[in-house]
């Protein structure tokens, strides 16, 4: 969303505007009662004190299949673009990217923060690309 924000302004603003605040107030008038009313604290739970155990087990079975799916598509995005900056083989970039995802997994707590504090200064340098960007084709003065 950032990089689409930043390359086309307005094509995240229906996103926003129609997806994700109106999702949000509908959560936080709507469900929250129910959660908050039942003494659950997720979703998962709800369906469970809700319904019944095959309910939440199909739910987690859903969610277990979403996420190898998303997970298989993140892991192949990374490989194609470690392919694209490196020029290695899409097979090698493959067998390097699920490394680098089993290290982190095995990392366990110690990986999220280091992830945040990475995250931290990718994102400090993709605005400074941004901007440094923005000066060079509009000529802009920050100063």
């Amino acid at each position: 969303m950032a990089a689409s924000g930043a390359q086309v302004w307005d094509h995240d603003e229906p996103f926003l505007l129609v997806g994700a605040i109106p999702a949000m107030v509908f959560l936080a008038i709507f469900m929250m009662p129910f959660y908050y009313g039942s003494k659950a604290r997720s979703v998962p739970e709800y369906l469970r004190l809700r319904f019944d155990e095959k309910t939440r087990g199909f739910n987690a079975i859903s969610f277990a299949a979403m996420t190898v799916f998303s997970s298989g598509i993140s892991l192949h995005a990374l490989a194609k673009l470690l392919a694209a900056l490196v020029g290695w083989d899409y097979n090698v970039c493959i067998s390097v990217s699920a490394f680098i995802v089993l290290v982190y997994i095995f990392l366990g707590v110690t990986s999220a923060i280091y992830n945040e504090v990475l995250q931290f200064f990718m994102i400090v340098l993709g605005c400074a690309a941004v901007v440094s960007g923005a000066q060079g084709c509009w000529g802009w003065r920050l100063s």
